[in-house]
């Protein structure tokens, strides 16, 4: 008796913790796909290699609504507004495996000289 109450104890605690398949997914950089990724273009007046930090939602057809800039650097940088702008004509190739309700987040980074060395500088907190 006791075995058959410890399994359903088990069985319980494991479908509590696993999450259905259908649940929605947070993808991470280096896991979206684009079918078309969004270029953002640097502000004038933007020195260096600037870089944001966005999340966005996944809507139907590949196309991506509710984006939000979570950090960006350099401080007071406008190139997080510029990949929000670029997001809406965006789209995730469908082999992707996002679907609608699932939710990414993704580093942009570029120079404001092309002809510059450009790339990717850790976060300040991290």
């Amino acid at each position: 008796m006791i075995n058959l109450l410890f399994a359903l104890l088990l069985a319980v605690q494991t479908a509590l913790q696993t999450p259905p398949a259908d649940a929605p997914r947070h993808w991470t950089d280096g896991e979206v796909r684009w079918r078309s990724i969004p270029i953002p273009t640097v502000p004038s007046g933007e020195q260096g290699v600037v870089q944001a930090q966005v999340s966005c939602t996944v809507a139907g057809r590949g196309r991506v609504r509710g984006c939000r800039i979570d950090r960006q650097t350099p401080a007071g940088t406008r190139f997080g507004r510029s990949i929000l702008n670029g997001m809406s004509r965006a789209e995730l190739h469908p082999s992707g495996g996002q679907r609608p309700g699932d939710t990414f987040t993704v580093t942009l980074w570029t120079c404001s000289d092309p002809a510059a060395a450009c790339e990717r500088l850790p976060w300040p907190e991290d």
